[in-house]
C-alpha cells in the first residue's frame, strides 16, 4: 500500500477510485442499451413497408427505363452516339435494378 523514498512519501490508492468510478458505470450503460435494443426494443423489421418500397421502386425504374428508351430513339434518328451509350447504360441499370427489387419483393417472408 505505501512506498517510502528518500524525500517522498507516497499511497498508491487512487488507479481503483478512477475505475471504478469512470469505466465501471459505462461498461454497464453500455451493456443494458445492448440488451434494451436487442430485446426490448421497439423496433421491428417491417417486411411489408419494405415489400411496398420494393413496389414503388421497380414503378419508378420501369418509368425511367420508358423514358430512356424515347430519349435513345430519338438520339438515334439525330445520330448522336454519345448520348446513345449514355441511355443505352441507363437502360442496362434500369434494368439491373427491376431484376434486383423484383427479386425481393417476390420473396416471402
Amino acid at each position: 500500500f505505501m512506498t517510502v523514498n528518500d524525500h517522498l512519501l507516497t499511497l498508491r490508492t487512487g488507479y481503483h477510485t478512477r475505475r471504478n468510478t469512470i469505466v465501471v458505470p459505462w461498461m454497464l450503460m453500455l451493456t443494458i442499451l445492448t440488451l434494451y435494443f436487442l430485446y426490448d426494443s421497439s423496433h421491428k423489421y417491417d417486411f411489408e413497408s419494405q415489400k411496398a418500397r420494393a413496389e414503388r421502386m421497380i414503378e419508378s425504374y420501369k418509368e425511367d427505363k420508358a423514358r430512356y428508351i424515347n430519349r435513345l430513339s430519338d438520339a438515334q434518328k439525330e445520330g448522336d452516339k454519345k448520348k446513345e451509350d449514355i441511355y443505352r447504360r441507363g437502360i442496362a441499370l434500369a434494368d439491373n435494378s427491376i431484376k434486383g427489387f423484383s427479386i425481393y419483393f417476390e420473396q416471402d417472408g
